[in-house]
C-alpha cells in the first residue's frame, strides 16, 4: 500500500523551425522518426508522444519513405505513439482566439484520421496561458491540461478555472526545467531519478510523479531497454518502494485525474489545488514577455492576414453561392497561416532565414486570399472587363451597422470620363468627395477572357454610407464634368504647416501656437507648433495633452527580453509638420519626429466623422541598432491598472515596477510588458492598434505602447531582467529590423463602451467592387449588441452558415441577431469541427440531441443543443456556437 509509482512518458519537444530552419529540422525529424520507431518495433521502448503536434507527422510523411510511414501510421493507430490535439503547438497571447481554434480543429482532424484521440491539451514550452484555455478545452472534449509556464504553485495538480466559469484538471509540471527532463541519457541516470522524484514529491501530493522524459529536438536513448529494467530494479529497492511505469500522456493523466477525484463527479472538490484566469506567473519559470514586441513587422503581418480571413474572406461568402466558396482552398489557407503560429515563430525569437520564411507564408496566405475574395465580389458585382462598369457595390461583412467614411477606387473608361463623376442611391445622389485622379492602363487579366488593356482613370472618393450589419448596397456611377458636379472638389488646405521645425523640446513644454484643430462628433484634436497633439473629448471635455509623445530607449536585451538601459533614452525632436487637410467626412494631418541615429517616425492623423477615436497611421523608418520606440499617452496619474484583451477575454491587470538590479539564476524581473490583442485602456485613455501587442504603464500611470524593438541577438547569457538564457546564442541582424515597420493605433480620451468591437470595426473596413449587373443579396444579418463579439461567420453550402461568438463583457448579455426574414438558429454545445461539411448533408447532420450527452464528461466536439428561441442569453464570457439555417432549408 505504500508503493509510489513514476510515470514515465516518453517524448520530445520538437519545435518545427527555431534556431536551425524548417528544412534543416524536418530532415533532422526523419532521422529522429527512424529511430525512435525501430525502438517502438522491437519493444524497447513502450510508447512515445510526438509533442501534442500533427504537423510533425505531415511533415514526416511528406519526406518519408513508404515502409516508415506504414510502420509510423500503425503505431499511432496501436495506441503507441500519441499525436495532436494540436496541429502546430501556437503562443497564445500572439493569436486570435479563432485561430486558437482552427488549430486544433485541424489537429483534432489529422488526429482521428491517424487513428488518434487525443484527450490532452498538451503545453509545455509555451510562454503563459490565455484565461479561456479551460472552455476550448472542454470545447473539444478534451479531459486535461498540461503546462508548464505562468504557473507557480506548491501542487501539481489543480483545478482550472476560466473567465467563462469552466473548469478543468490542470496539471502543472512543478520544476523550473518543465518537460525538459534527459537525464535517462545520463550515465548517473539512477541517480537523477531519485533526484527528480524528491523533487516533485514535494508537489503531488502523494499522487504518482509524472516524469516528462525527454527534451527539444531529442529521442530517447538506443539502449533504453537495457537502462529501464536497470532503473526498475533500482526503483523497486527503495523504502517504501517506487513502482515504475512507462505510459502515454492520456493514460497517466487520467490516473493522476483519478486519483484525485477518486471516482467523484468531476466538481473538483479533492483537487490540492486551484487555478483562476490568465496565468502569467514567473515566479518559477520564464515566460518571455519581450516576445510581445519582437520583429513587430510579424505581429503587424499576422493580424493583416488573420483579419483578412476571419473578418473579410470568410464572412463575404454570406454573399456568395455554393459555386464561389472553394473551402478546400480556404482551409488551406488557415493551415498555412498557422504553420505561422509556433510560439518561437510567432514570437519572434528565431534565427533570420525562419522569419524570412514566415513572411513568405503570411505573402501567400493574403495573396490567395484576396484573389479568392476579388473572384467572389467580382461574380456578385457582375464586373466584365472590356466594358464600364458602372455599379460600384458595397459590402458590409461585418453583423454590425456602421456609418463612417468608406474610402472607394471607381474605375471610370477613357471613353466615358468626363472629368468626375457622381453616385446614385436609386433616384438619390450621394454626397462624396473625391480625393484622387490618375491615369491608368486597366491592365485586367480573367480566365475567361484573353489578357489585355482598357486605358482610363482611377478615382479615388470617399462617401458616408449607412451600412446595416452583413448588407450589401449598390450605387450607379454617372459620369460628368467637374463643372456639373461639386463632388469634383479638391480637399481644403485649413492651414499650412510651420515654415520650419522649432528646436526639440520634451513633452511637458507648452504647446505653442496652434495649426487649426480637426473635429468631429466626438473628439478635438488640436496640434501645436512643436509637433504636440492635444486630445479633447468633447462630450466629456476630458483633456489627453500631449497624447503621441515618442520616446527612443536603448534596449541591450534579446528576441525574448526587453532590457532597456536605465539611462540613454530620448523624446522625438520634431522633422515637420504637413498642412491639416479637410475632406468632406474626413480631416488628416503629417507629423515626423527624429530619434536615435536620423531613425524617423511619420504619425499620419486620420480624424473621421462619426468614429469615437483618432486613427495614427505609424510608418517607422527605422536606423538604429538595440533600440525600443514607444508611444506614450495619457494623463500623469496614480492608476496603476489597465486592460486588455486577449482570445476571448478582456483582463484587468494590476501594474507594479520592480526595478531590476543583480543577474538572479534562473529567474525572471517583474514583466516590463504586457499583451493586448487589440485594445488597452488605462486611467482616462484607450487605444485600439492591429499588431502592436507588447504595452506597460510607466511609473507617472501613463500607457506606453511598442511599436518597435530592434535587438541583434536571439538570446543572450542572461540579463538584468533574466538569470540565464532561453535560447542558443545566435545573432539575429535581420531582428534590428532595419527596414523599417508600419502600422496604425486608434485613440480616445475616454473609456470605449465596447473596446473589443471598436478595435474590430477599426481595423476592418466594408469591401467593394464595380459590375454590371449585380447579384441579389441575401436579407442583412444583425447583431444589435455591441458586447456580443465576431469571431467566425462563414457559409458552409448554400442553406448553411456558422456563426461563432463571444460575450465581451463579464455580465450576461441577450443575443438576438436580425435573421433574415423564415430563417431559424441552433446552438451547438461544443465545437462543429467539420461534423456539418456540406449542404447536401442536410442542416441536422452530425447533431446530437442533448440527452444523448454524458453529463458527466466535458461536451463533445460535435454535441449541439438544437435550436433556439430567441433572445439567446450568453454567459459571461462565454464562447457561443450557431448555424444559421436559411429560409429555403427550414421550409
Amino acid at each position: 500500500m505504500n508503493t509510489r509509482r513514476l510515470l514515465i512518458v516518453h517524448h520530445t519537444h520538437w519545435d518545427r523551425e527555431w534556431y536551425r530552419s524548417f528544412a534543416d529540422f524536418r530532415f533532422r525529424l526523419l532521422r529522429a522518426t527512424e529511430h525512435v520507431v525501430s525502438l517502438l518495433e522491437d519493444n524497447s521502448l513502450e510508447g512515445f508522444l510526438f509533442d501534442g503536434q500533427t504537423s510533425v507527422i505531415e511533415d514526416v510523411d511528406a519526406v518519408a519513405g513508404e515502409s516508415l510511414k506504414r510502420s509510423l501510421h500503425t503505431l499511432i493507430r496501436e495506441g503507441r505513439i500519441e499525436v495532436g490535439p494540436w496541429y502546430i503547438m501556437p503562443d497564445e497571447f500572439l493569436v486570435s482566439g479563432e485561430a486558437i481554434l482552427r488549430n486544433l480543429e485541424i489537429g483534432m482532424a489529422q488526429s482521428r484520421e491517424l487513428g488518434s484521440s487525443p484527450e490532452i491539451l498538451y503545453l509545455p514550452d509555451t510562454f503563459g496561458h490565455i484565461s479561456q484555455l479551460p472552455a476550448i478545452a472542454r470545447m473539444f472534449g478534451l479531459k486535461s491540461i498540461l503546462l508548464a509556464r505562468g504557473v507557480n504553485r506548491d501542487v501539481s495538480d489543480l483545478l482550472w478555472t476560466g473567465a467563462d466559469g469552466s473548469e478543468i484538471h490542470t496539471h502543472a509540471l512543478p520544476l523550473w526545467s518543465g518537460y525538459y527532463q534527459d537525464f535517462l541519457h545520463a550515465d548517473d541516470f539512477t541517480v537523477q531519478t531519485d533526484r527528480f522524484i524528491s523533487q516533485c514529491s514535494e508537489y503531488s501530493s502523494g499522487a504518482p510523479v509524472l516524469l516528462p522524459a525527454g527534451s527539444d529536438h531529442s529521442m530517447p536513448p538506443a539502449d533504453w531497454k537495457e537502462r529501464a529494467l536497470h532503473l526498475h530494479d533500482h526503483l523497486s529497492g527503495h523504502n517504501p518502494p517506487w513502482e515504475m511505469k512507462e505510459t502515454g500522456l492520456s493514460q497517466a493523466l487520467e490516473e493522476l485525474r483519478t486519483f484525485h477525484t477518486r471516482g467523484n463527479t468531476p466538481s473538483g472538490t479533492q483537487y490540492p489545488g486551484k487555478l483562476a484566469g490568465e496565468l502569467r506567473d514567473n515566479g518559477k519559470a520564464y515566460i518571455l514577455s519581450g516576445v510581445l514586441s519582437s520583429r513587430v513587422d510579424l505581429k503587424r503581418a499576422n493580424v493583416d492576414t488573420q483579419d483578412a480571413l476571419s473578418y473579410q474572406l470568410e464572412p463575404l461568402g454570406y454573399f456568395a453561392s455554393d459555386n464561389m466558396l472553394y473551402s478546400e482552398h480556404r482551409n488551406l489557407l488557415w493551415k498555412t497561416l498557422i504553420q505561422n503560429h509556433a510560439h518561437d515563430s510567432i514570437g519572434g525569437c528565431s534565427i533570420d532565414e525562419v522569419h524570412r520564411e514566415n513572411h513568405v507564408r503570411f505573402q501567400q496566405v493574403r495573396s490567395g486570399a484576396l484573389r479568392h475574395m476579388h473572384d467572389i465580389t467580382r461574380r456578385l458585382a457582375g464586373r466584365t472587363p472590356g466594358v464600364f462598369n458602372n455599379m460600384l457595390v458595397l459590402w458590409n461583412q461585418l453583423p454590425y451597422s456602421r456609418e463612417t467614411p468608406v474610402r472607394s477606387d471607381v474605375f471610370v473608361p477613357e471613353n466615358e470620363d468626363q472629368g468626375s463623376f457622381s453616385l446614385w442611391d436609386g433616384d438619390t445622389p450621394l454626397d462624396l468627395q473625391i480625393i484622387s485622379r490618375e491615369k491608368t492602363e486597366g491592365f485586367f487579366s480573367e480566365f475567361e477572357y484573353p489578357v489585355n488593356w482598357y486605358p482610363g482613370w482611377k478615382y479615388t472618393v470617399e462617401f458616408l454610407p449607412r451600412l446595416r450589419g452583413m448588407e450589401c448596397r449598390q450605387f450607379r456611377i454617372v459620369p460628368c464634368s467637374p463643372e456639373r458636379d461639386s463632388a469634383h472638389t479638391l480637399p481644403e488646405v485649413v492651414a499650412e504647416a510651420p515654415p520650419e521645425a522649432p528646436p526639440e523640446a520634451p513633452p511637458e513644454n507648452s504647446r505653442g501656437s496652434a495649426v487649426p484643430v480637426m473635429e468631429n462628433q466626438h473628439l478635438r484634436v488640436e496640434i501645436g507648433m512643436d509637433g504636440r497633439v492635444d486630445l479633447v473629448n468633447t462630450a466629456t471635455r476630458l483633456s489627453i495633452p500631449n497624447a503621441l509623445a515618442l520616446v527612443w530607449e536603448h534596449d541591450d536585451g534579446d528576441t525574448y527580453t526587453s532590457s532597456p538601459r536605465e539611462t540613454g533614452s530620448r523624446w522625438g525632436s520634431l522633422v515637420s509638420i504637413e498642412p491639416v487637410i479637410r475632406n468632406r467626412f474626413s480631416s488628416r494631418c503629417s507629423i515626423r519626429f527624429r530619434g536615435f541615429d536620423d531613425s524617423e517616425v511619420e504619425m499620419k492623423l486620420s480624424l473621421n466623422d462619426n468614429e469615437q477615436l483618432l486613427r495614427v497611421g505609424v510608418e517607422i523608418r527605422n536606423r538604429s541598432r538595440d533600440t525600443r520606440i514607444r508611444l506614450v499617452s495619457g494623463r500623469a496619474g496614480s492608476s496603476r491598472t489597465s486592460f486588455s484583451d486577449t482570445p476571448f477575454d478582456v483582463v484587468k491587470r494590476e501594474h507594479r515596477h520592480i526595478r531590476p538590479h543583480s543577474h538572479i539564476p534562473q529567474r525572471e524581473a517583474y514583466p516590463n510588458e504586457w499583451p493586448s490583442s487589440s485594445f488597452i485602456s488605462a486611467g482616462d485613455v484607450s487605444i485600439c492598434h492591429n499588431g502592436f501587442h507588447g504595452y506597460d504603464l510607466l511609473d507617472d500611470g501613463r500607457v506606453a505602447v511598442n511599436l518597435l524593438r530592434a535587438v541583434g541577438m536571439l538570446s543572450k547569457a542572461e540579463l538584468p531582467e533574466r538569470g540565464g538564457g532561453a535560447g542558443p546564442h545566435i545573432e539575429t541582424p535581420e531582428a534590428q529590423l532595419e527596414q523599417g515597420v508600419s502600422g496604425e493605433i486608434g485613440i480616445f480620451p475616454g473609456v470605449w463602451d465596447s473596446p473589443v468591437l471598436t478595435a474590430l470595426k477599426f481595423r476592418i473596413s466594408p469591401l467593394f467592387d464595380q459590375g454590371v449587373a449585380p447579384a441579389a443579396a441575401p436579407e442583412p444579418l444583425e447583431i444589435n449588441n455591441q458586447q456580443i463579439i465576431l469571431s467566425a461567420l462563414y457559409r458552409m453550402g448554400n442553406e448553411l452558415c456558422f456563426l461563432r461568438i463571444w460575450n465581451s463583457s463579464d455580465s450576461p448579455q441577450q443575443f438576438n441577431p436580425g435573421l433574415p426574414p423564415g430563417s431559424r438558429l441552433k446552438r451547438f454545445k461544443g465545437n462543429p469541427l467539420t461534423t456539418v461539411t456540406t449542404a447536401g448533408e442536410g442542416p441536422d447532420a452530425g447533431m446530437l440531441d442533448p440527452a444523448e450527452a454524458d453529463p458527466g464528461e466535458p461536451d463533445a466536439g460535435a454535441q449541439a443543443a438544437g435550436e433556439v428561441n430567441l433572445p439567446v442569453t450568453i454567459g459571461p464570457r462565454e464562447i457561443a456556437a450557431f448555424l444559421l439555417i436559411s429560409k429555403e432549408t427550414a421550409e
